[in-house]
């Protein structure tokens, strides 16, 4: 009965018997207690020991998860009384769930998924992680930031239609930002396994980038769209006069490939999911240099906004080979404060206006 209220006594007392009251006889040394109101309890490890026969394994999970959480006893504590209760029932349940417990679970269905999740082998989740993603931060229940991955806990009988709004912009927010979002709802612990195969694959299929050798029909869309979700370093090529062509030349391909979208919106596809063009030319005598590199800073007032950092002058062709200089415009690339935030440092001097001898 989860309702009943458990009454221990000594050992050599007597068991109280009474509806609504569960009476157990118990070794109870005097560090094991506490007074509350009066009233003499077990303090709350010993309390989560004596409750684990009694209750599911992913309850006394989330029992541990309170406790830590509260401040109420440590790992060090819980573990103390799982060794001086070796032997009494329940101690292996204790034992198990001591290994997954984690005071930055927030509620018990949080608890409970995490429980199910990582006694089917899945790695351990971070608990409530902050991301920011636009300009806002927000908390995932249960996360794995490596790969991109979240499971959160669909309480849809806590909250109403406007919480329900917000939460699918939040989602679909976060999956615009490459997050794999999986929602599990209460309905979804009858049949947990499906949750935990999906949770697995997610994990498995998560590529760190996208390498495509050549777009040149519809499956430009799904390139554009993978390098839109997270896929950070993707490459692709596509054959174009120069680097504002390949543009041009993307847009063709999203059109012909029968996708119904406005051009707008096609163009902030790209936009988004591009960052730099190089231009590779294969010039008189046979030898291939870098023609152009040139940084897509965004839209502006409908267009590309682009600029070339680098680029290369033909000036003439000696023996039967093309020769000419290499220059730098002067323009400092945006994308060098994001290089920077991931350890990546290049240093300004490169960038400086100058011809750059071969």
């Amino acid at each position: 009965d989860a309702q009943a209220c458990a009454v221990a006594t000594s050992r050599g007392g007597s068991r109280h018997r009474s509806v609504g009251l569960r009476g157990r006889r118990l070794e109870l040394p005097s560090e094991h207690l506490t007074v509350l109101g009066g009233v003499t309890i077990t303090v709350p490890a010993r309390t989560w020991i004596d409750c684990a026969p009694l209750v599911s394994y992913t309850d006394v999970v989330a029992m541990g998860d309170a406790i830590l959480r509260s401040e109420l006893a440590s790992v060090s504590e819980l573990g103390e009384l799982i060794s001086w209760g070796r032997g009494r029932r329940g101690i292996r349940v204790a034992r198990k769930a001591l290994t997954v417990l984690d005071p930055g679970a927030e509620s018990p269905p949080e608890s409970w998924v995490r429980a199910l999740l990582m006694d089917d082998g899945i790695p351990r989740p971070v608990c409530n992680m902050d991301t920011r993603v636009n300009g806002w931060t927000f908390r995932l229940d249960l996360a794995w930031p490596d790969h991109f991955v979240a499971v959160e806990y669909d309480g849809e009988e806590y909250h109403g239609p406007d919480q329900a709004a917000h939460d699918c912009w939040r989602r679909e927010l976060l999956r615009q930002a490459g997050w794999t979002i999986i929602v599990v709802s209460k309905n979804d612990f009858t049949d947990f396994g499906t949750v935990v195969a999906v949770v697995r694959n997610a994990l498995r299929m998560r590529p760190d980038r996208i390498l495509v050798g050549e777009v040149r029909g519809p499956e430009v869309w799904d390139m554009l769209q993978a390098m839109n979700t997270g896929h950070e370093g993707s490459l692709t090529t596509v054959h174009a006069n120069d680097t504002r062509d390949a543009l041009t030349r993307l847009e063709m391909m999203v059109l012909m490939s029968g996708i119904e979208l406005p051009v707008p919106v096609i163009r902030y596809y790209v936009s988004t999911a591009i960052g730099l063009i190089v231009q590779l030319s294969r010039l008189k005598g046979g030898k291939r240099k870098v023609m152009r590199v040139t940084e897509i800073a965004g839209l502006k007032e409908g267009q590309y906004d682009v600029h070339d950092v680098f680029g290369y002058r033909q000036q003439g062709v000696r023996d039967g080979r093309a020769y000419g200089e290499f220059y730098a415009t002067g323009y400092r690339p945006k994308c060098l404060e994001r290089l920077r935030s991931m350890g990546l440092e290049l240093p300004d001097s490169l960038f400086v206006e100058r011809v750059i001898p071969e």
